[in-house]
């Protein structure tokens, strides 16, 4: 932990000072909703709700410096292995914990808000990010394993990309560029 800085434990964390930009997000996983709770366990729910939402920083460029975790379960749930998850994904991205509440709820709901920041040049907005923000969306519906063959392949794929940009920046499959005759018939 930063030197003056308090995470969990007070009435409220005490950050230091961002560089460049503060870019803050906040993202709900609700177990049923955006995973089945018959074929994932709660560690992958706590994992998902901190990575979806850490992943929000990324696509704008921002590094984390730190998120809150809220989570509402039914009366008699054990935690345990929920908190497990969102302490393994906090420290895969970086991101520390530095505070959150508890509720109570019918379904299992986690919403986490994350901070962080954008030094330099600022944050990377949609409008000027469409192949990463593209990447993102795909990433977050693939499954891990299918995730991991997408990032091998990254580099083979924005190969691919730009040799096949046309004039104007969009990709075009070096067959249409050529005149094939079935150019036009969405195939």
């Amino acid at each position: 932990m930063p030197g003056g800085e308090v995470h969990v434990g007070d009435d409220a964390a005490v950050l230091n000072p961002f560089v460049g930009q503060a870019i803050i997000s906040t993202d709900f996983t609700i177990l049923g909703v955006h995973l089945e709770p018959d074929l994932f366990p709660l560690e992958d729910l706590g994992f998902k709700a901190v990575a979806s939402a850490v992943s929000d920083l990324a696509a704008m460029g921002a590094r984390p410096r730190g998120a809150t975790v809220a989570v509402c379960p039914p009366p008699g749930n054990d935690l345990e292995e929920l908190h497990r998850g969102i302490a393994r994904a906090a420290s895969t991205t970086g991101c520390p914990i530095v505070g959150g509440d508890l509720s109570r709820s019918r379904d299992i709901a986690v919403a986490v808000t994350v901070f962080g920041e954008c030094p330099g040049r600022g944050a990377v907005l949609r409008s000027g990010a469409e192949r990463a923000r593209v990447l993102a969306d795909l990433l977050g519906a693939l499954s891990p394993s299918e995730q991991g063959a997408v990032l091998a392949a990254l580099p083979a794929l924005e190969t691919l990309v730009d040799a096949w940009k046309d004039r104007d920046g969009s990709p075009v499959p070096p067959a249409r560029r050529s005149g094939d005759a079935r150019a036009g018939t969405g195939r």
